[in-house]
């Protein structure tokens, strides 16, 4: 192949790849420019900052001094001593200031006018005194006396007869509020004009000093010391100009007595003078120049690179399949050789970024940013990747947390699932070692490659996490298998499924994302730590990946464990099947009995019998009334999903999809205690800040949000060490610490910010993030300093739970005190529709907008269409699962526009498992829904139905239905009850009759069958 016909073919990227750069370089000149002379003056204004610092800092110790010594004079005074005593006392401490080295920097001299008298003493340390001097004159009484502060300060002035330079020093003296002189001191400060004489930003420069009236104090040219400003060769004058307009000159460019152009600096010290910095604007130039020939330089080696590889890769894609077998090769040295330029290109736009810029130009050089970090992680992976080609690659060997990582990897993965049709079960051995040593980075990348691609190749079904492993001589072998519901593999392709840059069944794939590497890094990673990865799939069906990885152990703690588990018997209650298989395996590997049943009375009936309840966060409602009468009732632990931010009173939550570590942690009874006497409701604390340390950032993320909700400002931070400078530099309201963290951990860093002096640090609330909540972490956290502790992933009831307890109360809005007032005054019936078991009138308000009457017809409307819809569904499970889908769909929209949440997510539930085809699943979870919907619908119907619409009832009918209501109530029955007594709501009988029919329908809202007997017992003929 000839290189003409290359660069034929690639004849217009070679025209625009070079005038590409020459713009990008000439505009990055431009911006480099403003930025070099901006950093100039501001180091400038740094060094003449350093410089008055200092001099303030020497001058400070002459304050103490004098203002001791006024307090001194003041006693003396007052206990009746006359000038004799003062004069003495001065000669005194100008003794002990001569003869003590460092004591007062540059003292030369203590003087001063108390009660009409002159007193001095001079270096010689002899005593005048003139009687009938006239203070008023010198420039150090008038400045004690006018001093807006306790001590004055004079003008800087040349010492008479030296070329000293000095300041005077000045303080009031008063007794019981009364003045009665002064006392000065000078200070020689002349070491001042010898350091600004050596003051430089850039070779040739100088500094120089001025007095208040623009006389040169300190100069390199002896010659123009004393001269004033506008009397000097050159432009000095505009010096002199700036500094009586301004008071400042900043990057002033003058011509200097020498006739060079030169940038001139000067701000004022103190008394009056000023201090600047004049540098050769040669010098400055010069380095400018420097910069731009290497930009320009820089520029032209990148496009050349570019365009080098750019024939070069072009001419690797026309080669022939004979030339393909060196494509590592090239790409590894592609990457490396782009990288170099990629970083020097980024970092200069960083530069701009951090310069003034206009608006859109700021937003210009973000994009370039952004989307040279984006190419650079590209080139980054395919390094890494070379690297594993090149046999460099290398495995860390430290200690982690495996139930961290788990965590941080379902973290991620629940968020890349939302929106999707997939049900995710975790299923985890808990004699698996809970610590290990080994490459954590790499086996979080492992977790998470394999779950991605499940996720990404299954739009519906179920994606299935396990893992165990073999222990052996303080070693463990891991096995991670994920299987998915997804499309699945054809066999041909399970062969070159890991081959480098390779995607299978692409057409039917076209809009999944990634370059091919995962699966071929995932195996990599694990044959470099010793060990494989196996596949097994059945095209349409799904796929089984299986990584094992061998990892050591310093000592054995398993994964979890559970408190006494032969004192624990569990009474589990569940729907939904693979909520219950994966619970259920939970509870056998921890060696817990349990009973399950489908019967929601045999829970009501067995409630005594158990330590702990296992039921649906929708079933709570069925056993409240029955926990109430129990004098020790059982713990109740209740599914919820991890959307579900709903707090229960007296029960435990299990966020799905749920592994045997959260499932030991409810059976411990590991939660966080309730703020404000049980928790939740809604709140917000829009004047709240808080900080949240977590080295992931994808958990950052999730905080972030949740945090949002309740209208929590945050700040993130991914290293201990920068929390840290955060935490000093901010006031933070509530610090959310990650426990296991590299370089240095959460209960270490607590640690260091308790140690730092003040009461902020030693109060502020900080509560551990972490996966490690068994029975015994809590207190472990608190004895290291931390205040509590809060289990990920994060559960919102549970965050709103800490944020209310930590919180200081007067930063907490309570929403929900504000929505129960807006519903006792929105009217009637909304108020009836909010007393509905599993109806939140505040999501029914925000369907229909927030119109009250516009609601109200939605419920009316979607009342009368319930039971027709309701009447369909059974049939359609057996005869048409996919219309049954589409039905359930729309009851789903119809419940959720009525504010009925817990049967709409029921019916989303459903839905999903309909779409799937899983029949059997659907046919299970319908039973109990239908039941639940049934109820809804007679206390809807109830309450949509207008008196005067009713018939005339009666006394037989009513009286007839009884004896059913009553085999009903017996029956514990509470769905055929009311519906029974739906079919008498509908007459109007009068009196008494209406009065008991409203009586049984609350006792059985209740589940108070007993009392709904006693009512009919209690009802004569």
């Amino acid at each position: 192949m000839k290189i003409t016909d290359v660069i034929k073919k690639n004849l217009r990227p070679i025209i625009i790849v070079p005038t590409v750069f020459a713009l990008m370089v000439s505009v990055s000149f431009l911006f480099l420019q403003v930025t070099l002379r901006g950093q100039l003056t501001k180091y400038a204004e740094s060094e003449m900052r350093g410089v008055g610092e200092s001099v303030r800092l020497k001058l400070a110790e002459a304050e103490v001094t004098l203002i001791n010594a006024s307090v001194i004079v003041g006693n003396i005074l007052e206990k009746g001593g006359d000038t004799a005593k003062v004069a003495e006392y001065f000669s005194d401490v100008a003794e002990w200031l001569d003869g003590t080295e460092g004591r007062v920097a540059g003292f030369d001299g203590l003087y001063g006018y108390i009660d009409g008298e002159y007193i001095n003493v001079g270096a010689s340390g002899v005593l005048l005194s003139e009687p009938g001097f006239e203070p008023s004159g010198f420039p150090w009484y008038r400045a004690a006396t006018e001093a807006v502060d306790a001590v004055g300060y004079t003008r800087l002035y040349t010492v008479p007869g030296t070329e000293g330079t000095a300041v005077s020093v000045a303080v009031k003296v008063e007794t019981a509020g009364a003045f009665r002189g002064v006392i000065a001191m000078d200070i020689n400060i002349s070491l001042l004009s010898e350091y600004i004489r050596g003051l430089w930003l850039a070779d040739g420069g100088y500094g120089v000093l001025l007095d208040g009236d623009f006389n040169i104090v300190a100069h390199r040219d002896d010659d123009l010391i004393g001269v004033n400003l506008r009397s000097v060769d050159g432009q000095y004058f505009k010096i002199a100009d700036e500094l009586a307009f301004k008071g400042e000159a900043s990057d002033l460019i003058i011509t200097d007595v020498d006739g060079t152009r030169a940038a001139a600096f000067f701000r004022e010290l103190f008394g009056g003078c000023y201090i600047g910095v004049l540098t050769p604007y040669e010098a400055y130039s010069r380095d400018l120049n420097r910069t731009a020939a290497t930009l320009a330089a820089l520029g032209a080696l990148f496009a050349a690179v570019l365009l080098f590889l750019l024939l070069r890769f072009s001419m690797a894609k026309m080669l022939s399949d004979e030339e393909s077998r060196s494509k590592t090769t090239f790409l590894a040295r592609m990457s490396h050789e782009i990288r170099t330029p990629m970083n020097a290109r980024i970092g200069m736009s960083e530069l701009l970024l951090r310069a003034d810029l206009p608006p859109n130009v700021y937003e210009n050089a973000v994009n370039i940013k952004n989307a040279g970090n984006n190419l650079l992680s590209i080139i980054n992976d395919i390094l890494d990747f070379s690297k594993i080609e090149s046999g460099t690659l290398e495995i860390a060997s430290d200690e982690y947390s495996l139930a961290s990582v788990i965590n941080d990897v379902m973290g991620i993965i629940r968020m890349r699932m939302t929106g999707r049709s997939v049900r995710l079960m975790i299923d985890i051995d808990p004699r698996v070692p809970g610590r290990l040593v080994g490459d954590e980075v790499k086996i979080r990348q492992i977790m998470l490659n394999l779950l991605s691609n499940a996720v990404k190749y299954t739009k519906e079904g179920l994606i299935t996490f396990d893992l165990s492993g073999e222990v052996a001589d303080g070693a463990v072998t891991l096995a991670v298998k994920v299987s998915d519901s997804g499309i699945g593999i054809r066999e041909d392709d399970i062969k070159k499924l890991f081959g480098d840059f390779v995607q299978v069944d692409t057409a039917k794939h076209r809009g999944a994302e990634g370059t091919g590497l995962g699966l071929a890094i995932t195996r990599s990673f694990c044959r470099a730590m010793g060990g494989d990865i196996t596949v097994q799939s059945e095209y349409g069906k799904g796929s089984v990946f299986t990584a094992f990885i061998p990892q050591k152990f310093d000592e054995y703690v398993p994964f979890a464990r559970v408190e006494n588990p032969e004192s624990k018997l569990v009474l589990f209650y569940g729907e939904r099947r693979f909520t219950a298989g994966s619970v259920l395996r939970s509870l056998d590997s921890l060696g817990v009995k349990y009973i399950r049943t489908d019967s929601i009375s045999e829970v009501r009936d067995k409630l005594s019998e158990f330590t702990h309840i296992f039921l649906p966060s929708f079933r709570y409602g069925n056993i409240a009334s029955e926990l109430k009468s129990l004098q020790k009732p059982p713990e109740i632990v209740l599914f919820t999903d991890i959307s579900e931010n709903v707090v229960f009173r007296g029960a435990n939550t299990l966020t799905l999809p749920a592994h045997v570590l959260s499932v030991a942690g409810a059976l411990d009874g590991i939660r966080e205690e309730r703020g404000g006497g049980g928790g939740g409701g809604t709140f917000f604390a829009p004047d709240a800040k808080a900080l949240i340390v977590d080295d992931i950032t994808a958990n950052l993320l999730v905080a972030e949000g949740l945090l949002n909700h309740r209208k929590v400002k945050s700040d993130s931070a991914k290293r201990a060490v920068e929390a840290i400078d955060l935490i000093k530099a901010n006031v933070y309201d509530i610090v959310f610490m990650d426990h296991m963290m590299p370089e240095m951990d959460g209960v270490e860093a607590t640690a260091r910010i308790r140690a730092i002096n003040g009461d902020y640090f030693k109060n502020l609330p900080i509560i551990a993030l972490t996966a490690n909540a068994v029975s015994g972490m809590r207190e472990m956290f608190l004895e290291s300093g931390m205040n509590d502790f809060l289990a990920k992933p994060i559960e919102p009831a549970k965050l709103d739970d800490i944020l209310k307890k930590w919180l200081p109360p007067e930063k907490i809005r309570e929403g929900a005190e504000e929505a129960e007032a807006e519903n006792e005054n929105s009217g009637e019936f909304i108020g009836a529709l909010g007393k509905i078991a599993g109806v939140s009138t505040e999501r029914a308000l925000a369907y229909a907008g927030g119109d009250e009457s516009m609601l109200e017809g939605n419920v009316r409307m979607i009342t009368g269409m319930l039971p027709e819809v309701a009447e369909t569904l059974p049939g359609l499970i057996d005869s048409n699962l996919s219309l049954y889908a589409i039905q359930i769909h729309g009851l789903k929209n119809m419940l959720g526009n009525i504010g009925a949440y817990q049967l709409a997510e029921t019916a989303q539930e459903i839905e999903n498992f309909a779409k799937a085809g899983e029949a059997e699943t659907c046919r299970e979870l319908a039973s109990g829904f239908l039941s639940d919907l049934s109820r809804l619908i007679t206390e809807l119907s109830a309450l949509t139905a207008n008196p005067e619409d009713k018939q005339k009832g009666d006394a037989e009918t009513f009286y007839g239905a009884l004896p059913k209501i009553r085999a009903a109530a017996e029956m514990f029955d509470s769905a055929l009850s009311l519906e029974l007594l739906s079919e008498l709501r509908v007459f109007s009988f009068g009196g008494e009759i209406d009065k008991t029919v409203e009586n049984l329908v609350r006792a059985f809202e209740r589940f108070d069958f007993d009392e709904a007997v006693n009512i009919i017992n209690n009802t004569g003929d």
